[in-house]
Formats: C-alpha cells, sequence, structure tokens
C-alpha cells in the first residue's frame, strides 16, 4: 500500500511557492520545466492547471483560508479526460507559513443512467451523441477558462491597480528621497570636513593611543613584576567566581595550572581544610566589604584568607580578590606568648610575695592573690586604679614615687627598697620593694613587675636574734668556766671566752683554729681523734685532763665535751675548768 491509496496526490510548498514536498503521483498537473532545473510549483504547472492553480494561490494567500477551484479540467490523454478540484491549505501553526496544495480527481467516464437502459443505439446516434456531447464538453471547458481568464484578469487588474498606487507612493518616496538626498549630499560635503577634521583628531589621538599603549605596557610590566615579588598567594575573579589570574604562590594551594584560567573555582579542589570558600566569597561580595578568616591548609600551616570585592574606577562590582597571606610563624609565636603569658600568670597566681603589674601610666594591671591577702583587697579596688590611690594613698611615699615614675621612661630598676608605713587594716608594716621593666615593644617597656617583701616578722626576729645573741655574749664573756666552741669536722677552736684564755694561759689569736691537742689539753693527735669519736659516738664527755705545753704548768683540768645544734649546723661546746685551783 502506497500513499495514493489513503490521500490524494499534492505537494508542500513554502511561502515562496517552492515545492518541499510531493504527496503521491502528480504527473498529470505537475510537469518538470523543460530548461533548467526549477520547483517552482507555478514553473511546474501544467497547462490547464496553471490559471486555476494562480488563483487559487493568490486568494489563499491573501486571506490565509483554505481556497478550492472546482472542476477544473485536466487532460490526461484518457479518451474523455476528467477534472480535478484544486484545494490550497494555508499552514500557519507551523513556525514558517506552508501552504498544502491537493488535486482530488473527479471521474466522468462512466455511462449515463438512461443511457444503459434504451439499449444499444445506431451508429448515427452514437456519432451524434457523441458530437453533441464533445461539443458541450467543449463549450463548458472554453466557458470555464473564460472565467478563469476573467478571474485571473481581475486579479491583475486590482493588483496592477495596488501596484500603480504602490508605484505613485514609491514615486513620491522617491522625490522626497531625491530631495532628502540633495540634503544630505550638502550634509555630506559639510561632514567631509568634520570628517577631515575628525581624521586629523584621530591621528592626535592614535598617538595618544600608543602612547597609552605603551604606558599600558609598562604598568603591566610593573604589575607582573610586584606580584613576583609580593610573593603572596593572590587570585583574581571574576563573574561568578571564575578565575581571571593568579600569582604563582597560589598554585599549589589551589592546585592550579596556566590553563586553569577561566575556569570556576568551585571546580578546582583547594587544599585549605574547614572552610566553604566559595560561600565566603560570595557573602563578601555580596556585602561589599573586606572580610577575613584564619584558615589552615591540609599540612597544618596557618593562614588569614582576605576576600576584598573587585572595583572597577566607577565603583561596579566585577568580581573579587582572595589573598592568602601566611602567618604560621605568627599564630605559633602568638600560641607561644599565650602560654609564657599563662605561665607569667600562673607564677604571679602562686607565687607567695605580693606582685603587682602597672602600666605606662601607672595603673595597675593585676596583682597576684598574695598582695590582695596581705593587703585586704579585692580585684575591683586594685586592677585599673592609679597604684599611689591603693591603700588609701598609704603608697603614696615621694622616695617610691620617684623610683617607680623612673622604671619605664628610664628603663630603670631597683632593688631592696625597705619601706615602712602605716597601712589600714593591717597596721605598722616594714617592707622591702624591688621594681623591673616588663614587656618590650620597639625598644620601650610597656609595663613594670613591682615585688613586696614584708619584713617586719623578720626584723622583729632579727631585733630578738640580736637581743639573745648579746645577751648570750655578756653570759660568754663573764662565764667563770672556760668555754671553747669547736667544728666537729675540723676540730679547730672557733671562739673562746676570757676565762678559757685564762686557764690556757695564752691568746685568744693563739687560740683560734688549733687543736686541743695543740693547745695542750690531749696527748696527741691520736688521742685527739680518740676522744672526738668517743664524743660523736656519746653526744657528750668528760675528761680530767692535765695542762701540757710550753706555758703549761701541769695543772689538773676537768673537760666537759658536748655537741649542740644551732642553726641546722652542729657544734662542739668544751667547758674548761681548772681543778687544781679548787679548795681543799
Amino acid at each position: 500500500m502506497t500513499f495514493k491509496h489513503f490521500a490524494p496526490p499534492g505537494v508542500l510548498v513554502d511561502a515562496n511557492l517552492q515545492i518541499v514536498q510531493f504527496r503521491g503521483q502528480t504527473s498529470p498537473y505537475l510537469n518538470p520545466p523543460t530548461h533548467s532545473a526549477d520547483f517552482g510549483l507555478l514553473a511546474m504547472a501544467a497547462e490547464g492547471v496553471l490559471l486555476p492553480l494562480r488563483t487559487a494561490l493568490e486568494k489563499a494567500q491573501r486571506t490565509l483560508r483554505p481556497v478550492r477551484q472546482h472542476r477544473v479540467p485536466v487532460d490526461d490523454s484518457g479518451p474523455l479526460g476528467h477534472t480535478v478540484d484544486i484545494e490550497v491549505i494555508p499552514l500557519i501553526h507551523l513556525k514558517d507559513l506552508h501552504y498544502l496544495v491537493v488535486f482530488l480527481r473527479n471521474d466522468r467516464s462512466a455511462a449515463h443512467p438512461l443511457t444503459a437502459k434504451i439499449g444499444p443505439p445506431s451508429d448515427t446516434t452514437i456519432d451524434r451523441r457523441e458530437n453533441k456531447r464533445g461539443e458541450a464538453r467543449r463549450i463548458n471547458v472554453l466557458e470555464q477558462k473564460l472565467q478563469e481568464a476573467r478571474d485571473y484578469i481581475d486579479a491583475l487588474q486590482t493588483h496592477d491597480k495596488v501596484a500603480s498606487a504602490e508605484a505613485q507612493a514609491t514615486n513620491e518616496d522617491v522625490q522626497s528621497a531625491n530631495e532628502e538626498l540633495q540634503s544630505m549630499n550638502e550634509e555630506l560635503e559639510t561632514s567631509k570636513e568634520e570628517l577631515e577634521s575628525t581624521n586629523e583628531e584621530l591621528i592626535t589621538v592614535n598617538e595618544e593611543m600608543i602612547s597609552r599603549n605603551a604606558e599600558l605596557n609598562h604598568l603591566n610590566a610593573d604589575l607582573s613584576n610586584l606580584h613576583l615579588s609580593i610573593n603572596l598567594p593572590i587570585l583574581v575573579l571574576g563573574h561568578d567566581l571564575v578565575i581571571r589570574h593568579f600569582t604563582p604562590p597560589a598554585e599549589p594551594l589551589f592546585n592550579l595550572m596556566v590553563g586553569d584560567v577561566g575556569r570556576p573555582l568551585g571546580r578546582l579542589k583547594h587544599n585549605l581544610v574547614g572552610v566553604n570558600i566559595e560561600q565566603f566569597i560570595t557573602d563578601s561580595v555580596e556585602k561589599v566589604r573586606v572580610s577575613e578568616l584564619e584558615v589552615q591548609d591540609k599540612s597544618g600551616r596557618w593562614y588569614t584568607l582576605r576576600v576584598r570585592p573587585y572595583l572597577t574606577l566607577d565603583r561596579t562590582i566585577q568580581g573579587a580578590v582572595v589573598v592568602l597571606i601566611d602567618i604560621d610563624d605568627l599564630k605559633r609565636n602568638v600560641d607561644k606568648l599565650t602560654r609564657a603569658r599563662n605561665y607569667s600568670e600562673a607564677i604571679l597566681r602562686a607565687a607567695r610575695d605580693p606582685l603587682l603589674v602597672l602600666g605606662r601610666d601607672l595603673r595597675v594591671n593585676a596583682t597576684n592573690d598574695a598582695f590582695r591577702h596581705m593587703f585586704k583587697l579585692t580585684r575591683d579596688n586594685t586592677e585599673g586604679r592609679l597604684f599611689f590611690d591603693l591603700s588609701d594613698g598609704a603608697w603614696d611615699i615621694p622616695k617610691l614615687r620617684s623610683l617607680i615614675e623612673d622604671i619605664l621612661p628610664r628603663n630603670s630598676f631597683f632593688d631592696d627598697l625597705e619601706i615602712t608605713q602605716n597601712f589600714p587594716i593591717i597596721g605598722k608594716r616594714m617592707m622591702r620593694l624591688s621594681g623591673r621593666p616588663l614587656d618590650y615593644e620597639e625598644g620601650l617597656p610597656q609595663m613594670a613587675l613591682l615585688s613586696i617583701h614584708d619584713v617586719t616578722d623578720e626584723h622583729e626576729a632579727l631585733k630578738t636574734l640580736r637581743t639573745s645573741e648579746n645577751r648570750f655574749r655578756r653570759l660568754f664573756d663573764t662565764a667563770q668556766d672556760g668555754i671553747l666552741l669547736i667544728d666537729p669536722v675540723t676540730r679547730k677552736v672557733l671562739d673562746a671566752n676570757p676565762s678559757a684564755v685564762d686557764i690556757l694561759r695564752t691568746s685568744l689569736d693563739t687560740l683560734l683554729g688549733q687543736e686541743l691537742w695543740e693547745v695542750g689539753l690531749l696527748k696527741d693527735e691520736s688521742s685527739s681523734h680518740a676522744v672526738f669519736r668517743e664524743l660523736q659516738k656519746q653526744g657528750s664527755i668528760r675528761l680530767a685532763v692535765v695542762l701540757r705545753g710550753a706555758h703549761a704548768d701541769q695543772r689538773p683540768i676537768e673537760l666537759l665535751g658536748k655537741i649542740y645544734l644551732e642553726g641546722g649546723c652542729e657544734v662542739i661546746q668544751c667547758n674548761l675548768r681548772d681543778i687544781g685551783a679548787r679548795p681543799a
């Protein structure tokens, strides 16, 4: 089965009446031209079909509605021929206007029904009837062609009137255009002169442009060298975060290559962790502000991520500039300083002596617990206040003020300044103060450390000790028994009272530094060692000895030795008594 079994033959033509597609057998109605190849519908139309087809096409083009020409005779070499209905259908719903031309055949070869009932006619009757039918058919065809010719002439006359009106309007337009052309010619003459002047200006502008291009090349070279000398990872991004330019240090951080220029940043795998860099850049651009963020790369190195909107000279945002500043050393130094500060604060809090940290304005920056505890103060009424106003102005001592005020400006210090002052709540105290500069910046100290040592109890203890020493010395010097103080290690005499000097008939200078056997109290050195071993073993010893020596008179002497502990050290005290002088 083919197309002709289901639909009449036809063609599909475009708006210029060029055949786009043939449908079915169209040879009785369309024939190829004998000259050069042409797919124009009217050029291929058969002679009897041309005029009705042209009329139907013109009407369909004018109204954009289907048009049908009825019973158009067609000579297809049959005995009686046939007629065809030509229908032109505009296809206005397509992208481009097309027309479907359909040829609907009318079959006239069937005999008249009355003829079949009469029976077979004679030859004369048949010839007569055939002649009449032929004449009637020719008359009908001629009348139809005449009507088509009239319709075509009417269409031509209408078209001619329209064309004449259009030609007249065109003529008027041409005359008007001619006048305009003359005016334009005069203007062109003027424009020619202006153009010559403009050409001279363009030559000047061209020379300036050449100079500007040279300057631009120098600026580009300067910019390139600047990027290389800065040695910072820099990304210049355009719209939609497309990479426009980057510096060499940015390549390892963003895994960049030369061919990545023009690619969106989101398609690259960067080495920064813990940050949505695209969102961060977008927020900075949308809010038109410089944004900074501390980030780390995969190796743990610290950077400051700084994003600035890219602004043109007319203040239009055209992207963003991304800079990464290596702060790894700074970050680690800050961590070290933080640890050092925490360490210092821990020392400050743990120190048993009162400590204060003063700023350049001599206001208290910090105090430790020992200071607040000693002077019965709190953080609120110490930190941030002028040092000399603390404790109701008790610290405002002229000498102390002078020394403290010189610490920071002159980078000086002082040690062991003793002051005695009455303080609220705690009363009269004796203090020993020291001051040191702290926290240097640009060669000048910014803070001072003041340490305070309460020596009131020490001073009282020393005073008591001195009194005790004086009392002991009086007893030592006035005792009737001789007293020798001996070093238990060297066994040498450390001190002797006047009674011991008299008993031994020698001088104090001679006694000092001598052993007992050397001053005549013991027989010899071996005896001295034996006596001291016994003393170390028993803790005390009592002996009756005979005094020997160059000035000795063989007098019996009672020697009482005992080990004492003084100030954590051992000392041997030997008491000498002249038993030869006892009464009988």
